[in-house]
């Protein structure tokens, strides 16, 4: 999609500009560059997405994904990226999740931390290598999401002991 198109419809900017026109901050999330951008972001989304609603709810779950992407994008624009693109709300769900497994000792929280950290790797070789990747609202995102995971209450999983 041509950067005029994505521009149109509320692509993220440069700080100056986002700045007269925040509604970019959140527009850019549900925008992408292309197919592929679409699938690889729905793969992630569809992998980690029922795990953030079980555990916070769905409101938060919402509010997770939205305030992640817009903190990606903060990041991002202040570094004066145009850029689209749901990865930086999908980087705050991952570390949403790290933050609420974070000094969990069940064999379960550890192995889903075992999996975050591969994706974590996934995306930062992928972000590495294909052209046009915005590491900065990857990085916000990522960011946000552990912070906001570590003040959230999460709900505790039915087999978690004492």
């Amino acid at each position: 999609i041509s950067s005029q198109v994505s521009y149109r419809l509320g692509a993220s900017l440069p700080l100056a500009y986002n700045i007269t026109q925040p509604w970019r901050f959140i527009t850019a999330i549900f925008l992408h560059g292309s197919i592929l951008h679409i699938v690889f972001n729905m793969w992630v989304l569809m992998d980690i997405g029922p795990m953030v609603e079980e555990l916070y709810g769905s409101a938060r779950y919402l509010f997770l994904f939205v305030a992640c992407g817009a903190a990606g994008y903060v990041l991002s624009s202040f570094v004066g990226n145009l850029s689209v693109g749901a990865s930086g709300s999908l980087l705050g769900l991952i570390g949403a999740l790290l933050a609420a497994t974070t000094g969990r000792k069940s064999i379960a929280a550890q192995s889903l931390r075992s999996s975050l950290i591969r994706w974590l790797v996934y995306i930062g070789v992928l972000g590495l290598i294909m052209r046009g990747t915005d590491n900065f609202a990857h990085l916000g995102g990522l960011a946000a999401g552990y912070l906001l995971g570590r003040v959230m209450a999460d709900r505790q999983p039915a087999d978690d002991g004492p």
